[in-house]
């Protein structure tokens, strides 16, 4: 099933990073590593609670023999980004290998940014804790900035459920909210169908992981597949992403998590009930697809659950109101004939949906 037919079969679709997901997925790392002909891996690994377990699965895969590593920081500075740099200029690595949350795969992809044309680095990304959407693309944030760039693109992504595991349920869901932003925006409009099968998926594994949080204790099995389940939408909706392009929403998510306000995942978690509500009002069939894929969960009511699992603040709140007052307010044709002359004063910036 697709959700919805292709319009014509004129369209590129590319899906540039492998995925593997798996309860012990990350003890094949060799082999992963070798079909993509890599051998020398530079490990960057997170300091604090979650180092121990990583060390103990490097420890499990490397017996004696010594691999090469550096530990990353939530706030990392450009002192310890320069010495990571000169490390790998220095070493004979041909690839990194970034596990941790999104601040820490910001990182190695900083550094490939600046080794890029001087020491050629393929990256393999393993990601738990709080991600934001930008793993398996070719982007990723700074605190001043969105960097864009197919050189920062991830060979392979390795969700392993020993690491997985350690999400917090309101990570999960801060995490799915952004994800579900990326696939729904990624969805209007858009004929392609393969696209719609990679968006039917994160559908799928989404509603499963909703209904896994619901039911699965922090310490057991199923807790497990529940964070499996979201790191296989959380992927998909990448794919998706990486397929669409620029968002003119997703921008304007990203352009409201301002410091002290809200983050990435507050923003998008705000904007969510309301692309979806949008797709209802403007593509009834697409919005009732979707609704077969979420096994006749209403769209809406499952992007709110979502919302409330990733336990807002105030912030939210706000943000949330401001998006409904001003949907309401360009939703009235009367208003936009109004608006017109205020809107004509705001330079064009492009971009779809």
């Amino acid at each position: 099933m697709t959700l919805r037919q292709p319009l014509d079969t004129g369209f590129k679709f590319h899906v540039r990073t492998q995925v593997s997901v798996g309860t012990e997925v990350l003890d094949h790392v060799f082999k992963i590593m070798e079909s993509h002909a890599l051998n020398y891996p530079l490990w960057l690994v997170p300091k604090g609670f979650h180092h121990a377990v990583v060390k103990k699965i490097l420890t499990r895969l490397y017996g004696k023999t010594t691999y090469h590593s550096a530990q990353v920081d939530d706030g990392w500075s450009e002192d310890e980004l320069l010495s990571t740099t000169q490390t790998v200029a220095a070493g004979n690595f041909d690839c990194m290998i970034a596990v941790g949350n999104a601040s820490c795969i910001g990182y190695a992809k900083q550094i490939l940014l600046k080794t890029n044309g001087v020491h050629p680095l393929s990256l393999i990304v393993v990601p738990f804790g709080t991600l934001d959407g930008s793993e398996c693309q070719g982007r990723f944030h700074t605190d001043s900035a969105t960097v864009e760039s197919e050189d920062t693109v991830a060979a392979h992504a390795i969700f392993d459920g020993r690491l997985t595991r350690l999400a917090t349920r309101k990570e999960v869901a801060r995490t799915m909210c952004t994800s579900l932003l990326h696939v729904t925006t990624s969805i209007l409009g858009t004929p392609d169908p393969i696209l719609m099968g990679f968006a039917e998926s994160t559908f799928r594994h989404s509603h499963q992981t909703l209904e896994l949080i619901l039911s699965a204790s922090k310490e057991s099995s199923s807790w497990v597949d529940c964070t499996l389940s979201a790191s296989a939408a959380l992927h998909a909706a990448g794919v998706c992403a990486d397929n669409r392009g620029i968002s003119t929403i997703v921008s304007f998510a990203e352009t409201l998590a301002i410091p002290t306000l809200a983050d990435r995942h507050q923003t998008a978690a705000a904007l969510l009930p309301f692309v979806m509500r949008y797709i209802g009002n403007t593509d009834p069939m697409l919005y009732k697809e979707i609704g077969k894929t979420l096994l006749g969960m209403d769209p809406v009511e499952f992007a709110n659950a979502w919302v409330t699992l990733s336990e807002p603040k105030g912030t939210d709140r706000v943000i949330r109101q401001l998006c409904g007052d001003t949907h309401a307010l360009l939703m009235n044709p009367r208003h936009i004939r109004e608006l017109e002359p205020l809107l004509s004063l705001f330079p064009s910036q492009g971009g779809g949906m």
